[in-house]
């Protein structure tokens, strides 16, 4: 709840704040490339998008917030071998969650048609859902099914972590830019609840294109 009311005095601060100076709403779409530290995990490849908001004052400081459907997890090899002494093939256990995270950041950019922007910043995330798959393996090391489990109530409902954002925007039009944008988050703290380790947290690359409108 304190982090939602520092949300909204922030919100706040920026309504205020935009009196004169220039505002962009816009949309965007990526790829999220993540894993968790501490673990020989391989990468989740999956979906963030959602919508920016920007507050450019003296044309090159910059206020933002996003509001983001953000997908995260890894992926487990395991290797083993069967009764008979053989290793069959690797087979993959999957650690899956999603979350609503909003990116507040701050930055600088520079340039005019042609933008090029740089920005830092905290990403509060809420825990939406979250489920493993595990395989199903015989005696003669053949996967025969799977097992899905929620897991949502073993993982902390809420997650905290530091961004870097850079990235250019065109202007296509008067008032519509075209950006996209490069993006590392790593999480502060592990999102477990009874963590074997507590080294282990999310981290991302997150890949967007997106759009934005000028308000004013």
């Amino acid at each position: 709840m304190k982090k939602f009311k520092i949300l909204m005095i922030l919100l706040s601060f920026m309504a205020i704040s935009s009196y004169g100076q220039v505002q962009t709403v816009g949309i965007q779409k990526g790829l999220n490339i993540t894993n968790v530290t501490s673990l020989a995990s391989n990468n989740r490849y999956c979906d963030i998008y959602g919508l920016t908001y920007d507050l450019i004052f003296q044309d090159k400081y910059t206020l933002g917030i996003d509001l983001l459907y953000n997908q995260r997890g890894f992926d487990d090899k395991l290797t083993f071998t069967d009764i008979s002494g053989n290793q069959p093939p690797t087979v993959i256990s999957k650690y899956y969650s999603d979350y609503f995270s909003v990116p507040l950041k701050i930055g600088y950019v520079v340039g005019n048609k042609l933008k090029a922007f740089a920005k830092l910043g905290i990403t509060p995330s809420v825990l939406i859902k979250a489920h493993s798959t595990i395989p199903i393996i015989d005696t003669d090391g053949d996967i025969t099914g799977e097992i899905t489990t929620d897991t949502k109530s073993s993982l902390l409902k809420y997650d905290l972590g530091g961004l870097i954002d850079i990235g250019l925007s065109y202007a296509i039009f008067e008032n519509i830019n075209m950006f996209s944008s490069l993006m590392y988050n790593q999480s502060f703290a592990t999102f477990y609840k009874q963590p074997v380790n507590d080294l282990i947290r999310h981290y991302s690359i997150s890949l967007s294109l997106g759009l934005k409108y000028q308000l004013n």
